[in-house]
């Protein structure tokens, strides 16, 4: 059981936990393997009438079928696959004339994601707007407001990460927050990193409403927002709950109980806490399978 673990965490690592398009292989709740594999390949992207009226005045860099499912389904998006790509600044150009007065001739356009429907239809996609002038950490109040590539959150904005941690510096983790005006609207945005030891109390831990998580593959942790996915749920457009760590390939990300090493506290009697480089350079912590 320990052997297979340790291979499931190498596979994790060797598939990196936050790059996409991998074929990455784990072990599910009840023990069994599972694998996740890229998608058909897809053709090219050309623009649509999807496009929401706006010329698409640049092509994708290369033309190669690549996966459908680009990083983080939040962006619901591809460069290659209808729509825009908020990760790429140039994906909108300029607007044409579609007939919105509100938006002239022109105009820098940016790819945001916004919610779209209502009921049971409600979703997200990528849709082309007005560009701002604002880049990372400048003030903001509306998506707008901010340059191409880059959303309003927590009123500064933050630069897309639909790709994953690729999109963000070495001080940043690609992480999941609403978008200032528009809460129902969750994006994937590169965040900076607030230092924290998993399952620390007082000294190391994180303030009252964030909790401490592995942000990047090399075992980074951070803080970050405690949320509502519970132990096997996914992860990929929610933050885990309190005392569970979101681990796997972007696009197919899973809550897992945090536990102690030495004294097995936290996993069930059928379950073992195993933890080991890279993702877990603490000894003492790990996760429970």
């Amino acid at each position: 059981m320990v052997r297979s673990v340790r291979l499931v965490l190498v596979a994790l690592v060797a598939g990196s936990s936050l790059a996409a398009g991998c074929s990455v292989s784990f072990s599910s709740s009840n023990g069994s393997a599972e694998t996740t594999s890229p998608p058909s390949t897809v053709r090219p992207y050309e623009p649509d009438a999807s496009d929401a009226g706006y010329a698409v005045t640049l092509e994708p860099a290369e033309s190669a079928p690549v996966s459908a499912a680009q990083g983080s389904p939040l962006c619901n998006a591809s460069p290659y696959v209808g729509g825009c790509y908020p990760d790429l600044a140039a994906s909108c150009g300029l607007a044409s004339d579609g007939g919105d007065s509100a938006i002239d001739d022109d105009q820098p356009l940016a790819c945001h994601v916004q919610s779209v429907g209502d009921g049971g239809d409600a979703g997200v996609a990528a849709v082309c707007v007005s560009a701002g002038a604002g880049l990372d950490g400048n003030a903001c109040l509306h998506g707008t407001d901010c340059a191409a590539g880059f959303e309003c959150v927590e009123n500064a904005c933050r630069h897309y990460c639909c790709a994953g941690n690729t999109s963000c510096s070495l001080t940043e983790f690609c992480d999941i927050q609403p978008a200032t005006d528009a809460p129902g609207a969750l994006v994937p945005v590169c965040m900076p990193i607030v230092p924290c030891q998993l399952l620390a109390q007082g000294q190391g831990a994180c303030p009252a409403g964030d909790a401490c998580g592995i942000v990047r593959d090399d075992g980074t942790t951070s803080c970050e927002t405690v949320g509502s996915a519970g132990q096997g749920a996914s992860c990929n457009s929610e933050h885990c709950g309190a005392g569970l760590v979101c681990l796997g390939p972007v696009g197919s990300r899973n809550c897992y109980t945090l536990c102690y090493t030495a004294t097995m506290a936290g996993c069930n009697a059928s379950q073992q806490c195993t933890g080991g480089l890279p993702l877990f350079p603490d000894p003492a912590v790990g996760w429970c399978q």
